[in-house]
This record gives C-alpha cells, structure tokens and sequence, in this order.
C-alpha cells in the first residue's frame, strides 16, 4: 500500500512529513480503530468546535461526513495512531503502508 498526501506544502515541510510518517511506518506502529458514542466523541474533541460540528452532524445520522445521504445509520469512530486520535471515516485497508509518494511521484 501507498500513501499519497495530496496537501500541497513547501518541499521542506514535505521532506519533514515524509521522513515522520517512514519512522512511523519503521517503527510498526498500528492504527487502532474504535467506535465511540457521540458524548465520547464530543468529550475527545471539545476543544475544537468544527468536530463537535460534524459529530453533531453524524449522531443525527442519514448522512455522512460530507453530508451524502447514506440511507443508514451513521457509526461515529476514531483512529488512534500512537499518541494522535482523529474522527475517521470507516473505510479502511488492512495492507500495511510501504511508501509514501505525492500524487505527481
């Protein structure tokens, strides 16, 4: 598996990026996935009022991330990558990353 940034940075910002995410891909660290309810979810991010936002959005359910209608109701999860948690969505590969490239690499 690849991962590709499609984040336009300065080449030093994209060396320094580069170089952290090969130590932790060297150092084998996992991505944990976890599902949590919205009071947890809102409790892990209270600080920051656009995920609140969108964790609102997701526990009214119907609709995702990007507001699509998904017909569903909607799981509100984590990721956790050594000391860094983030909302997620729940579409994930179980293939370990073996490079990291931008697009035009």
């Amino acid at each position: 598996m690849t991962l590709t940034c499609r984040a336009r940075c300065c080449p030093k910002t994209w060396t320094r990026s580069k170089n952290g995410c090969a130590r932790s891909i060297k150092a084998d660290v996992p991505f944990v996935y976890r599902e949590v309810s919205a009071d947890e979810a809102r409790k892990q991010f209270a600080d920051q009022p656009y995920k609140i936002e969108l964790i609102n959005d997701l526990e009214k359910g119907g609709v995702d991330e990007y507001g699509n209608a998904t017909g569903e109701p909607v799981k509100i999860s984590f990721y956790t990558h050594g000391p860094f948690t983030d909302l997620c969505e729940a579409h994930t590969s179980s293939a370990p990353a073996r490079s990291i490239r931008t697009p035009s690499s």
